[in-house]
């Protein structure tokens, strides 16, 4: 069969909706959350890294190879999208990665997040206020 560009978008398609599945099934084939636990279509899921400072790329936009997804995929949690929106609007709150798997979520009500910051943790004496109007923005 001839190459085209359209057999190629195809096979690339292929390949990664194969990979998409392959990586979900990596981290467990269900969301992590154990109050959620949903099993669903692959479009459902959402590769969340609980740590932001270790994320090196949104796994999704490199679907090429297993070899150049695999070392990301170790760092993130399988979550539902639903899951997910709520994990980053802050309405689930709570949760800890564990840090023996990073992959399961525990909720022991000790999350390091919630601790309360002394004023000026993030030199944020130094910001001026923004005023637009005269209300303070």
């Amino acid at each position: 069969m001839a190459s085209t560009k359209y057999t190629d978008r195809i096979l690339a398609t292929q390949r990664r909706r194969e990979l998409r599945e392959r990586a979900i099934a990596y981290l467990g084939g269900e969301c992590q959350n154990a109050k959620c636990r949903f099993k669903g279509g692959i479009a459902a899921f959402d590769f969340h890294h609980p740590d932001p400072l270790e994320k090196d790329f949104t796994i999704s936009k490199k679907m090429t190879s297993w070899e150049k997804i695999k070392p990301e995929l170790d760092k993130c949690v399988l979550v539902c999208a639903n899951c997910h929106r709520l994990i980053h609007s802050g309405e689930l709150t709570g949760f800890l990665v564990d840090s023996a798997s990073c992959r399961r979520w525990i909720d022991d009500g000790d999350d390091p997040y919630d601790a309360e910051l002394e004023p000026g943790a993030f030199g944020d004496e130094d910001v001026p206020e923004l005023v637009e109007d005269g209300l303070e923005i």
